[in-house]
C-alpha cells in the first residue's frame, strides 16, 4: 500500500493538472500563453479548476509534509552515519543535525535578500552535476557493501554448502542419501567471523537468556530452547 498508494496519486494529480494545463493552452486561455512564470501559471489554473479557495492550501500542506519529512530523513541519515552506523541514533544526535540544516537554509535565505530564492535554484542547478558524481560514487559504494554484507555472504555460504553437499554425496553414495540440517558448533557458523557484534544488527537471528547467555535453536522443529514464540506484533 505504502508504493500503490502515492503512485495513484500522483498519477491521478499529473493526470488532472497537466492534462487541464494542456487543454487550456492549446485553447488559449489567458495565463497560459507561454509568457507566464511557473507559479502564475499554477495559481491561474487553481483558479480555472473547482474549490479554487481551499486548493492553495492544500497544496502548501502537501509541500509542508514533504519538506519535513525529507529533512527527518536526511536527519535521521546523518544521525546514523555521525553514530557508527547506529541504525537508531540517539535523538539529540538527529535534532542537532535537523537544526544544523534549518540554520545552514535560514542563513542562504537571509544573507541573499530579495533574489534569496532564485539564487538558491541556480546554486541547486550549479551543483547538481558535481553531486551526481558523488552519487554515482555513492551507487559503487553501496554494491561494494552489498557483497560484504553478512546476510548476503551467508547466503552464499549457505548455497555453495549444498552443492558441495550434493556433489559429495553423489560421488560417494550415488542417489542413496539424505541430506540433514543441524546447527554448527559454537564458532563453526557461516559468517561467524564476520557478523556484526552490535545487538540492533544480530537480534533478528540470534536471541541471549536474562544472563546474557546465547539461547540455541533447534532448526529441525523451528523452536527456541526456551520456548519463545515470536509473535506477529514482533514480525510486523
Amino acid at each position: 500500500m505504502t508504493v500503490v498508494v502515492p503512485t495513484t496519486i500522483l498519477i491521478l494529480a499529473f493526470s488532472i493538472f497537466g492534462g487541464t494545463a494542456i487543454s487550456f493552452s492549446r485553447d488559449g486561455v489567458e495565463g497560459f500563453d507561454g509568457e507566464s512564470t511557473p507559479e502564475q501559471v499554477l495559481f491561474s489554473l487553481f483558479d480555472a479548476l473547482p474549490l479554487s479557495s481551499a486548493t492553495p492550501y492544500i497544496l502548501i500542506g502537501i509541500l509542508a509534509v514533504f519538506f519535513i519529512t525529507t529533512a527527518d530523513s536526511a536527519s535521521v541519515v546523518m544521525g546514523t552515519m555521525s553514530s557508527k552506523g547506529d541504525p537508531d541514533p540517539n535523538k539529540k544526535v538527529s535534532v542537532f543535525w535537523g537544526l544544523c540544516m534549518m540554520g545552514v537554509a535560514a542563513v542562504m535565505l537571509l544573507s541573499g535578500g530579495e533574489d534569496a530564492l532564485s539564487g538558491l535554484q541556480s546554486l541547486t542547478v550549479l551543483i547538481a552535476l558535481p553531486f551526481s558524481i558523488v552519487m554515482l560514487g555513492l551507487l559503487f559504494s553501496s554494491v561494494q557493501d552489498l557483497r560484504t554484507d553478512p546476510h548476503s555472504i551467508r547466503d552464499k555460504y549457505a548455497e555453495t554448502a549444498l552443492q558441495y553437499a550434493v556433489w559429495h554425496g553423489l560421488e560417494d553414495y550415488g542417489d542413496d542419501f539424505e541430506l540433514v540440517v543441524q546447527k554448527a558448533r559454537e564458532g563453526d557458523g557461516a559468517g561467524e567471523d564476520f557478523d556484526s557484534t552490535d545487538d540492533k544488527y544480530t537480534r533478528w537471528y540470534e536471541r541471549s537468556d536474562e544472563r546474557g547467555n546465547r539461547v540455541g535453536y533447534d532448526y529441525e522443529t523451528g523452536t527456541w530452547e526456551d520456548g519463545y514464540i515470536k509473535d506477529e506484533v514482533e514480525e510486523d
